[in-house]
């Protein structure tokens, strides 16, 4: 999709190039435990505290919701920031912080048993946390966007909200009351890693246009 907006603003042509994921099927349920944290029992956001990832959307819409569950936000950023500070000073005791995350093992732990996974990035290609949670096995509740409907194709591999702390609210309610389609959506992720996220491919890839450069 970002070769779409390159030619419509800029009339130039690109080469798209997919991040890439290897898939997961498995992790040290003990990681989390330490957020004293149980398998299913909490919602999941990774990424930066910027306004483009609508991290306060999903927040606002969770407070609002009836959820016994927890909402895990996985991220920060390495500045003070109002932004950031807005959300961390929300009032829920449902809302766990955890800050960034660097050993890999618990972060692969968070995203394997999650309940399910909230992408609310809004710009972009591809993202590589929501192609992160697609590997790991995630139900993926994502912000409607043309990026994550061309990810997800178009709902087949997640389900999508719109940009209001109503619709995030109902979403909650709709994967409470349908845990077989959630799990579902579990059990489909990994089969969204279609051959374009694939590491050799991308490798392959970018080794194509260094050697078209070298070689007009």
């Amino acid at each position: 999709m970002n070769q779409k907006v390159y030619e419509e603003l800029f009339n130039a042509k690109s080469t798209v190039i997919a991040y890439g994921a290897n898939p997961s099927f498995d992790s040290d349920p003990s990681k989390i435990e330490k957020w004293g944290l149980e398998k299913e029992g909490y919602y999941l956001i990774v990424g930066r505290m910027i306004p483009d990832n609508n991290a306060d959307l999903i927040l606002e819409g969770f407070i609002q919701s009836d959820s016994t569950k927890k909402l895990v936000i996985v991220g920060d950023v390495p500045f003070q920031d109002e932004y950031a500070i807005r959300l961390k000073i929300m009032k829920d005791e449902r809302l766990l912080f955890t800050g960034y995350v660097t050993d890999p093992e618990e972060l692969k732990s968070l995203y394997h048993n999650c309940f399910a996974y909230f992408h609310g990035h809004e710009y972009g290609g591809t993202n590589p946390t929501l192609i992160k949670a697609m590997a790991y096995g995630c139900a993926i509740l994502a912000l409607d966007t043309r990026f994550s409907r061309e990810t997800l194709q178009n709902g087949k591999h997640g389900w999508f909200f719109g940009k209001n702390p109503t619709d995030l609210k109902n979403i909650i309610s709709k994967a409470k009351s349908e845990h077989e389609k959630i799990q579902e959506l579990r059990d489909t992720a990994r089969d969204g890693l279609t051959d374009k996220y694939n590491w050799d491919r991308v490798t392959g890839r970018y080794l194509e246009v260094f050697e078209g450069l070298r070689n007009p």
